[in-house]
């Protein structure tokens, strides 16, 4: 059983800010900024490639209502939304889940694209199959 469904019936703690039916949201017990907040639904799929379409769509709302009661409540200034799917990803629970994380002017998060050398052309070929 994944440590997200356990949160939802009540056997493992946490600071929930959401919650519905179908969804949860709570506090990051591990967070990378004031506020970093988690988004998942009650019963489990395993990522976006697993979810049905209509749950992500509610789910997608859900996210949307949490960044607004964030954007309110901590007065941040812009957000990072993160979804890992997979474990070269970065994703350690197998159960689909975002990660809102509140920016601050204060902050000293970076995300930055560095240089490569990856061909477009290939890439978009692969892609298209051509």
């Amino acid at each position: 059983m994944s440590v997200f469904v356990k949160i939802a019936k009540g056997e493992l703690p946490s600071y929930r800010i959401y919650e519905d039916d179908e969804f949860l949201a709570i506090l990051d017990i591990n967070p990378i900024s004031y506020g970093h907040t988690l988004v998942f639904p009650k019963k489990l799929s395993k990522d976006i490639l697993d979810i049905e379409d209509d749950v992500l769509s509610r789910m997608i709302l859900v996210v949307k209502k949490v960044n607004q009661l964030l954007k309110e409540k901590l007065n941040c200034d812009d957000f990072n939304i993160i979804h890992n799917a997979g474990s070269k990803s970065g994703q350690i629970i197998d159960h689909i889940h975002f990660h809102i994380i509140p920016r601050f002017s204060t902050d000293e998060l970076e995300f930055k694209v560095k240089e490569n050398n990856i061909d477009l052309k290939d890439v978009y070929q692969k892609i298209k199959g051509n």
